[in-house]
């Protein structure tokens, strides 16, 4: 492994998920590498860790939108109503909505479910 890039099982920066000792992920090549600037992106649009931890300097003045899939096998859909709970309680969301799409997995992929994305997409154009 070079420099660049993160053994996902063990950099403790990763959440849970991307452990891929606990939690294989089936959509990917289990040999998909997670790069140091890839983790570090998306701290740069951090907005709270996978533990739910608020980051003191963020609030949330801009609507949410989730599309989760019914039959998601990686995270259940129960999940997402935690996460959205979270932004409402603790970085103050007001504009937060959940669509369970039913019969779609965590691909979200199909003809319909995509046509569901960009419906939601064209509300913010």
């Amino acid at each position: 492994m070079t420099d660049d890039n993160v053994d996902a099982g063990t950099n403790l920066h990763a959440p849970p998920l991307f452990d891929s000792k606990r939690c294989p992920f089936p959509y990917l090549d289990d040999k998909f590498p997670f790069t140091k600037d890839l983790y570090k992106s998306g701290n740069e649009y951090l907005i709270m860790d996978y533990t739910g931890q608020r980051n003191q300097h963020k609030k949330l003045r801009y609507p949410v939108r989730f599309l989760h899939g019914s039959e998601d096998d990686v995270i259940h859909f129960s999940e997402i109503y935690k996460v959205a709970e979270v932004l409402k309680s603790k970085y103050g969301a007001v504009d937060v909505s959940i669509n369970i799409l039913p019969g779609a997995d965590h691909r979200v992929s199909r003809l319909d479910d995509i046509a569901v994305i960009l419906d939601t997409v064209d509300e913010f154009l």
